[in-house]
């Protein structure tokens, strides 16, 4: 008889144990730690009394509008080798999706193979990055080296200094709040103290830096470096976090020119950044002189994988900001019923009556929306309009239906990296 259950803090070093023999390497011992610092984080199947297969999921809220939703993240699935094959790791994947539902996630992520993840209801979702080439850039008979070009902007008033946890940590909450709360999938902080002791001694590594205008915070970046590339959208430096005052663009692009600095005289051939694809990201970086390339990954063996856990719950979270999309719209009078029905046989009833928006548990509506869950998800983020992807259906005129439609679900501004 098998057991799916929460990790205790006693079980880090089996935790560990499996994930070291399934993918090797040197990350065992970080997983213990992780483990005893969150056991409620992993969860365990044991057979026979033995943990044999392990997954991690760390919950996180990330924003639509102004509503919140629930996303599980699922990462380190193993299986020890010698058990590998024999139906544990798809027993856990079933356990997964039915835990995050009790634990009241509306969507899932995860990474990993199509072939295997797909069976679990998982499907392909888009991944987005920049790429920062660091490499010799030719313009007439002029050839600039990286460290030539990665300068900071011509008559540039601000000053870049490592990062200091004490000193930065209030204008690093304003800024990453200005940036992100009205930002599609952005995740939620909780934000506490500054730090103090030893958490609050200024960064030594030379790549989590803050840009210092007229001693106001206008924008810090946090990067870090692997061994080497990993992946196409990890590579040896990576940039993870960041954020600038609007009113200080050139804040941004001398921060990721520095970072870009470092990554050259360390002998990497590019960078990744976790940056939101924004014009006014962009158009600092162009003002910087920094090269970039706007990446988005689409399906392939391996892939970033989403899943609509409870389509049901997913439309209640969002209801309110829907109904004040509605409300400021042209179409705000309208009255109706539309079922969004997913292919994988979820569906709900949005309905609008007398300038308020309710969700309902049914199959049918006067108008109805066939999606696949990536269609759904890329919906409610913001990463595509509805007229773009998607037609309402019925038997009557559907024309204000779908003007609803195109109003409940626009294109938005949306973060990166949290989402895939």
């Amino acid at each position: 008889m098998n057991c799916v259950r929460t990790a205790v803090s006693a079980d880090a070093e089996a935790v560990a144990t499996v994930t070291q023999e399934a993918f090797g390497g040197s990350h065992g011992e970080w997983v213990a730690q992780a483990c005893r610092a969150t056991p409620g984080e992993w969860r365990v199947l044991e057979h026979a009394g033995r943990i044999v297969s392990i997954c991690r999921v760390q919950i996180h809220g990330i924003r639509v509008g102004r509503c919140e939703i629930n996303k599980g993240d699922v990462g380190h699935v193993s299986t020890l080798p010698e058990f590998q094959g024999r139906g544990f790791g798809s027993e856990l994947m079933r356990d997964t999706v039915a835990y995050l539902k009790e634990a009241h996630c509306q969507i899932g992520r995860l990474g990993g193979l199509i072939a295997f993840y797909s069976r679990f209801g998982w499907v392909p979702f888009p991944r987005r990055y920049y790429e920062f080439p660091l490499e010799a850039v030719r313009g007439g008979v002029q050839t600039l080296q990286p460290d030539e070009y990665l300068q900071p902007p011509k008559g540039f008033r601000g000053r870049i200094v490592p990062y200091d946890p004490a000193r930065h940590h209030d204008g690093r909450v304003r800024l990453h709040e200005a940036l992100n709360r009205t930002r599609s999938g952005s995740i939620v902080i909780a934000w506490g103290p500054a730090p103090s002791g030893g958490k609050a001694d200024p960064d030594t590594t030379g790549l989590r830096l803050a840009c210092e205008i007229e001693g106001e915070v206008a924008g810090y970046v946090f990067a870090f470096e692997r061994p080497a590339d990993h992946t196409a959208f990890e590579a040896q430096v990576e940039i993870g976090e960041t954020a600038f005052d609007y009113e200080h663009p050139e804040a941004l692009g001398a921060l990721i020119a520095q970072v870009l600095r470092v990554a050259h005289e360390r002998g990497a051939k590019r960078a990744t950044g976790r940056l939101p694809f924004d014009e006014r990201v962009e158009s600092a970086l162009r003002a910087a002189g920094v090269p970039y390339h706007l990446v988005e990954i689409h399906t392939a063996p391996a892939s970033n994988m989403i899943r609509i856990v409870d389509l049901l719950a997913l439309l209640k979270r969002i209801a309110p900001e829907l109904e004040a999309r509605l409300a400021a719209s042209a179409v705000a009078e309208w009255r109706g019923q539309i079922a969004f029905c997913l292919d994988d046989g979820q569906s709900a009833v949005v309905e609008a009556r007398g300038g308020s928006m309710s969700v309902w548990d049914c199959t049918s509506g006067e108008f109805r929306v066939d999606l696949d869950q990536a269609t759904m998800l890329k919906l409610v983020l913001g990463l595509r309009s509805f007229g773009e992807c998607a037609v309402v259906k019925g038997d009557g005129d559907g024309r204000f239906a779908a003007d609803a439609c195109n109003v409940l679900f626009p294109r938005q501004a949306a973060a990166c990296g949290v989402w895939g």
